[in-house]
């Protein structure tokens, strides 16, 4: 947290449109260090990872002149609000505007997609599972259930881009508490062969055949798009994303990506950073000082909940209670004054 309380006292007249870009001196360095390759910054939430994200970006744009640099998350809302944020960091410089692209994960396979193979024609969610569903093997479904083969089939075989028996027999099916033995998964291919062959005949293809056909598409004719991708909330990337983003940019560039997370604990290491200025810090420092902390004094609750929204497109239903406590009862679990937190 921030530990400079004069520090503190400067930041607090700034408006709210500089607050949510604010950077906190002790993160400077890690906005402009040099890093042979990918760097993870981790840390937990509200700690500044997406601030050093947006630096970040426009400072491997400022450094790099030729050089085009993609700023990528996992929601078209999200990527919608560091759009905004990056706004007013380059405003006046409309020649970094031009090289620095803001677009959610899916829209950048789109993107690619057609700018190489043409516009993909992506299959609805509910055909799919229809499909899937059509071709589960019976005796699967009798012991694990429908749902679990079409979870199987996204998952591990399009996730992963199996596309014959061999490959599905192999694969570590990491994250999956069934295990399947040889006989099990033969049963299965049968039913995802047939999924497999559907699509090729229809001409449509998964969000995940997506990156992947366009990878192997940048991977033939050697094109990078871009030289360096800053990732934001890179934990809530699906498997194809995390493992086909990086055909984007030129892998022998330095400093090519800086992936930002927000892991369940705090994680230490020579590529990690522990981002200062967390909200808890903040409000604490503002009430000793007897001013309103900029985050307009909204619980932790509050502040999920909005995060969610945002992200996922339903307003938060916000509540105001008479005492400090009732906020506690209304949602069934003990609520203490802690640091300043109401």
């Amino acid at each position: 947290m921030l530990t400079d309380t004069e520090e503190l006292a400067r930041a607090l007249d700034y408006p709210w449109e500089r607050w949510i870009v604010l950077l906190h001196p002790s993160q400077a360095d890690w906005v402009g260090r040099s890093f042979n390759g990918s760097t993870r910054v981790q840390g937990s939430a509200g700690t500044g990872k997406t601030v050093v994200a947006l630096h970040r970006a426009v400072h491997l744009a400022r450094n790099n002149p030729e050089a085009r640099v993609l700023l990528t998350t996992f929601s078209a809302p999200l990527a919608a609000l560091l759009q905004d944020k990056l706004n007013r960091l380059v405003q006046g410089e409309p020649s970094l505007v031009e090289r620095l692209d803001v677009l959610a994960m899916q829209d950048l396979g789109e993107r690619m997609h057609t700018a190489q193979l043409g516009k993909p024609q992506l299959i609805a969610p509910e055909a799919l599972r229809e499909h899937i569903e059509q071709h589960a093997p019976p005796e699967i479904c009798r012991v694990y259930g429908q749902a679990f083969v079409v979870e199987e089939f996204v998952e591990i075989v399009d996730a992963f881009g199996l596309g014959d028996w061999d490959s599905y027999r192999d694969v570590r099916r990491l994250g999956r508490k069934s295990r399947l033995n040889e006989a099990k998964r033969r049963l299965l291919w049968q039913g995802f062969a047939a999924v497999l062959q559907e699509l090729e005949i229809s001409g449509q293809i998964t969000p995940h055949q997506l990156f992947h056909r366009t990878a192997d598409q940048l991977h033939r004719n050697g094109s990078r798009p871009y030289q360096h991708i800053v990732v934001d909330e890179c934990q809530d990337i699906s498997a194809a994303g995390r493992f086909r983003y990086s055909t984007a940019r030129n892998p022998t560039s330095a400093n090519a990506t800086t992936p930002t997370a927000k892991p369940s604990r705090w994680l230490t290491g020579s590529s990690s950073c522990a981002a200062k200025a967390s909200p808890q810090g903040i409000r604490h420092l503002c009430a000793q000082r007897g001013r309103d902390p900029p985050c307009l004094g909204r619980s932790a609750v509050g502040r999920i909940a909005l995060r969610k929204a945002a992200t996922h497109g339903h307003a938060p239903r916000q509540q105001g209670h008479p005492i400090h406590h009732a906020p506690g009862q209304r949602l069934g679990v003990p609520c203490r004054d802690r640091d300043g937190l109401r």
